[in-house]
């Protein structure tokens, strides 16, 4: 069995004050210890005595010192004077990141709300200047205070600047998925349907496929069939792809295929993504990477592309590599052609007419 909640928020705990754990030393130890008794002889509430420590320090706390502080008041149990003393140093430019972390778990230990508990937690975004990596750890900590609406928040906002992130749709996925909103299920799964294209997509993609596939069916049978073809035709919609190009080849050689778009943008082994949303998904070597690359764009621009395929090292087989191009993937309107084209010592450059693609600007 994984254990009752209780279990399992002991374990995180734990695990959250593992690090702090690590960096114990005899000296910074004495220090805390220090720190601490210095406190007790301050008069006031407990919030006034940390206040005013940390106000009249001239010299700067080491982060490792605090730490301890913090860590030695948990161990004791005093949650409520942890709280203070964290709050303390963020009032007086002490603040770190992980701070927020440890004062959103003393608090909940403390049995504060989780309205409370999750302002902190949002507050870590602003600390951290909206860096998106830092946002990725709040999200994380978000869940496990179950605080889906927060956390999904902070994921709509990293997706709204760069979408193309796929440790991003992997948290979001998982945070739907244990929320079990069909809001966010539908936003998460159709999101990674539209932008994760990294090493092993296609496993990827086709578990969000199934998942929408199942919420679908769940609101078929709760009867809320309006929202259940929403579901379906969200699902098609991002499994839309404008234009996709793929080459493959036989024989100990390597293959480079570069697609030039009609504003000029190339994407090939130099640029993987373009600032239209063409990506180099696979990328050949004719070794251990495979023979095969692919280039997919979601929303293309209408126009011309120009496919280009350039012999780099090796012979191919025959001298021929396949090209397949397909229009409008995923719709009615699909079209696909494949051919085998010479490359060699001449490079291969085909143009393909899009005239269709859904990208305006």
């Amino acid at each position: 069995m994984a254990g009752s909640t209780d279990e399992i928020q002991s374990r995180e705990r734990d695990e959250a004050f593992k690090n702090l754990r690590a960096i114990r030393d005899k000296q910074d130890q004495e220090a805390a210890t220090k720190l601490i008794k210095q406190v007790r002889t301050e008069k006031g509430s407990t919030a006034e005595r940390w206040n005013t420590v940390f106000e009249n320090q001239k010299t700067p706390f080491r982060g490792s010192v605090l730490s301890l502080v913090f860590l030695t008041l948990h161990d004791r149990r005093q949650y409520e004077e942890c709280i203070e003393a964290i709050q303390a140093a963020i009032r007086n430019d002490y603040g770190q990141p992980w701070m927020y972390d440890v004062l959103a778990i003393e608090m909940s230990v403390a049995g504060r709300p989780a309205t409370d508990i999750n302002r902190v937690l949002l507050s870590r975004v602003d600390f951290t200047g909206g860096n998106e990596a830092q946002m990725l750890v709040t999200v994380s900590v978000l869940s496990q205070f179950q605080a889906w609406k927060e956390a999904m928040d902070i994921c709509r906002e990293i997706a709204r600047r760069n979408p193309w992130q796929d440790a991003m749709w992997t948290m979001a996925c998982s945070i739907a998925d244990r929320s079990k909103n069909p809001e966010y299920i539908l936003w998460a799964r159709t999101g990674t349907l539209r932008y994760v294209w990294s090493r092993g997509y296609e496993q990827t993609q086709a578990a969000s496929v199934e998942v929408l596939k199942g919420l679908a069916e769940m609101l078929e049978k709760a009867g809320k069939t309006d929202q259940a073809a929403r579901v379906e035709k969200a699902m098609k919609d991002a499994l839309v792809r404008d234009i996709v190009v793929s080459i493959k080849w036989a024989g100990a050689a390597d293959l480079e295929l570069a697609v030039t778009e009609p504003d000029g943008s190339v994407c090939g082994f130099r640029n993987k993504l373009t600032k239209n949303g063409g990506v180099l998904v696979k990328q050949g070597d004719g070794g251990q990477r495979g023979k095969e690359e692919v280039y997919v764009c979601r929303e293309a621009l209408p126009g011309d592309y120009m496919i280009g395929v350039k012999s780099l090292i090796g012979r191919v087989i025959r001298g021929k590599v396949l090209v397949k191009v397909t229009r409008y993937a995923g719709t009615d309107r699909e079209v696909a052609k494949t051919a085998f084209y010479e490359v060699g010592a001449k490079d291969l450059s085909i143009t393909v007419p899009l005239k269709n693609g859904r990208k305006t600007d």
